[in-house]
């Protein structure tokens, strides 16, 4: 069968020989034939990536799937908690068996198991040798889930970032100027450590106060440490604060 010409370079993409090697510091490998997979950071990578992970979903039958790039997530209801346990237990070590199969290595201590609702089940599994326990919350793709669905974690943790960006953008000059009233900067005779802190100030009333901009903020923004509160640009800051959470 001829082969069209879109389909040779994608065959070729895939096959021609890359060789990489791994940087410790100032120490390198010897460089080695990479046999498998796709570049880091090319255009094809993604796609090929999902043509070569849709083939798990032929393995997954008894409970849900839901893979997005290298996440996948296994789920599923029941009234009968003892069935549902023993569908998820099976099918966890359906998917680690398929990794194996496919040159793939699952890495249990980083797996979560969240249950919704109650259940007097022990909601636990064991993969390789790892305990996987349940956990109160999981963050999936930028979202904090909680077991009540409440996503009280998740709006504290957008709220303090909005605020630490507001704060940065005031106090550089890059806000409206009345927003600076509030925030008062620290002043100190010598150069010691805590560089641009704000005085936290004083509230009247735990209700309001406590939750007023001027306290919150100051809070969130003096324990951010010395090297991010004198970030270079906004985008460098937004960037360091990412994996910060309420």
């Amino acid at each position: 069968m001829p082969v069209k010409p879109d389909m040779f370079f994608l065959v070729a993409y895939r096959s021609q020989g890359r060789f990489q090697r791994v940087k410790v510091g100032d120490e390198v490998s010897c460089w080695e034939l990479n046999r498998r997979g796709v570049p880091q950071g090319s255009v094809l990578g993604p796609m090929c990536f999902n043509v070569f992970l849709n083939d798990l979903s032929y393995f997954i039958s008894r409970v849900s799937l839901n893979a997005y790039a290298d996440d996948q997530q296994l789920y599923g209801a029941d009234s009968d908690h003892e069935a549902l346990y023993a569908r998820l237990d099976h099918e966890l070590r359906e998917a680690s068996q398929w990794f194996r199969m496919n040159g793939l290595m699952a890495n249990p201590s980083k797996f979560q198991a969240l249950v919704l609702g109650s259940t007097e089940q022990d909601f636990s599994f064991n993969i390789d040798g790892q305990q996987i326990q349940r956990c109160d919350d999981v963050d999936l793709l930028g979202v904090n889930i909680d077991s009540k669905l409440s996503f009280d974690k998740h709006i504290s943790s957008i709220c303090s970032k909005n605020m630490l960006v507001t704060t940065y953008k005031t106090l550089y000059g890059i806000a409206p100027p009345y927003l600076k009233l509030p925030l008062k900067e620290r002043k100190v005779a010598y150069n010691l450590r805590g560089t641009l802190k704000l005085n936290l100030p004083r509230v009247t009333t735990t209700t309001y106060g406590l939750h007023s901009f001027r306290y919150a903020a100051t809070q969130v923004w003096n324990m951010l440490p010395d090297d991010i509160r004198t970030s270079e640009s906004l985008i460098a800051f937004k960037c360091a604060i990412q994996d910060i959470t309420a």
